[in-house]
């Protein structure tokens, strides 16, 4: 039986949707929630965060429907959360019981299953894995499903479009033949809504190191920007950030637009090392 810590396969960016792969294409809606492994065993549910540090009490909401689902299950997914209707990924912060009081709903959305029964099903195809995981999610209750999914490239595209005002970060577009393969690509790619955010990491502060001025990023293609101006609110923010990061690397998202000497770089917000 799968047992954490595992890593996860992670989708590769791409500038624009494929038109076909070598056996054919599954696209998913990228939401905008916290990477999760569920493992379900005879007594116990874990979590595991993509870092691989468990994460099991953070989201206790959702534990009840996962455990619903056989022992031995091992899922990979988004625990998301929704206020009014709209994917609020800040409110995966807050405790529980904070969640609670402002009518914030937690879920766990699958988009791969990787272990049923006990045994690993990681070598199968996506084709394979994905109807094996609608099946064991057919008669899931509330607070867990599967991802919004589609074959057709066509209504994909009009989901990058339609869904984003709900937080849908983009779609990812996965090889129905592949196999589950952990690390970046292995025949997962990830595009994001148009103007959407660009992972970066935190090389440090610019300007006073109690009030920076800016941030100095690196970006995912090796590209280093400094960030204009930091607002109050960001700079409240990024603290919280540091003072949760301890010694893990700070992730943050930036939204880059221009190029050459009018590229401008915008802090957005801080993502959790675990998420």
């Amino acid at each position: 039986m799968l047992r954490p810590p595992l890593e996860v396969q992670q989708p590769e960016r791409v500038a624009r949707l494929p038109d076909s792969m070598p056996g054919g294409i599954l696209f998913q809606a990228k939401l905008d929630g916290w990477r999760c492994l569920a493992f379900i065993d005879h007594d116990a549910v874990l979590l595991q965060a993509r870092s691989k540090r468990l994460m099991t009490d953070k989201f206790p909401e959702i534990l009840p429907a996962l455990a619903t689902l056989p022992a031995g299950t091992v899922l990979d997914g988004e625990v998301c959360a929704i206020r009014d209707g709209v994917f609020d990924f800040h409110a995966l912060r807050s405790a529980p019981r904070a969640r609670a009081a402002d009518g914030v709903a937690i879920s766990f959305v699958a988009f791969d299953i990787l272990a049923d029964a006990g045994k690993s099903v990681t070598s199968r195809s996506l084709e394979r894995r994905w109807a094996l995981l609608l099946a064991r999610l057919k008669d899931a209750p509330t607070g867990l499903g599967p991802v919004m999914s589609t074959r057709d490239r066509d209504e994909a595209e009009r989901w990058l479009e339609a869904l984003a005002p709900l937080g849908i970060e983009g779609i990812v577009a996965k090889d129905l033949e592949a196999p589950y393969e952990p690390g970046v690509g292995h025949g997962w790619v990830k595009l994001r809504h148009h103007g959407d955010t660009l992972d970066a990491e935190l090389l440090g502060p610019v300007g006073p190191a109690k009030r920076p001025t800016a941030l100095r990023v690196r970006l995912e293609d090796g590209r280093e920007l400094v960030t204009v101006g930091l607002d109050h609110r960001a700079w409240t923010q990024l603290a919280r950030g540091l003072a949760e990061a301890q010694d893990a690397p700070i992730r943050l998202e930036v939204r880059v637009t221009g190029t050459g000497k009018r590229t401008r770089t915008e802090f957005v917000r801080v993502r959790p090392a675990d998420a």
